[in-house]
């Protein structure tokens, strides 16, 4: 009894009791913790060979299955990154100079936020802008960012009128 007690208390108070050699292997040198397991020491190499195997085995699965669920989820991410959120707007903008395209706009655009697609109205006979536009956010906050910072606010070098930023009435157009 005297002994677990004087046990104990080395557990405590690392420094307060004598120590045999079993119980300070128990011990961590660093923080004088007790390990929650000892290595197992075997004289037989094969067992440990087997078990070695065993484990190689299972960590190749394990990584095979990692991988296999890396790669479903990037593809599933790519997937994501390529559609707008369900919730989206799709813009009307006008008051746009005719001399913008695709590529200016979409300058213009992203500073709000991730442009998923832009159609610049075109005269389908010449090709020549419109001067207006409908653009597509991947987000619905960055559609919304863009109307209160353009619409009324801005107007584009060559134009007398503000930008014209509305959402696109498409979905009315049903019946």
């Amino acid at each position: 009894m005297l002994h677990s007690l004087d046990t104990l208390a080395g557990k405590l108070s690392p420094g307060g009791s004598t120590q045999t050699s079993t119980q300070s292997s128990l011990l961590d040198n660093n923080a004088n913790r007790v390990r929650p397991y000892n290595k197992p020491t075997s004289n037989s190499n094969t067992s440990l060979a087997m078990n070695n195997n065993n484990n190689n085995n299972n960590n190749n699965n394990n990584i095979t299955l990692n991988n296999n669920l890396n790669t479903t989820s990037q593809i599933k991410n790519e997937n994501e990154l390529d559609q707008p959120d369900p919730d989206n707007i799709k813009m009307f903008v006008g008051q746009v100079p005719r001399s913008m395209d695709e590529v200016d706009l979409k300058k213009m655009f992203e500073e709000f936020g991730r442009v998923h697609s832009i159609n610049v109205l075109r005269d389908k006979v010449s090709g020549a802008s419109k001067g207006c536009c409908f653009v597509t956010f991947y987000t619905r906050k960055a559609a919304l960012q863009a109307q209160d910072a353009l619409h009324n606010v801005k107007t584009l070098n060559g134009m007398h009128h503000p930008i014209q930023m509305k959402p696109a009435d498409s979905e009315n157009r049903n019946g």
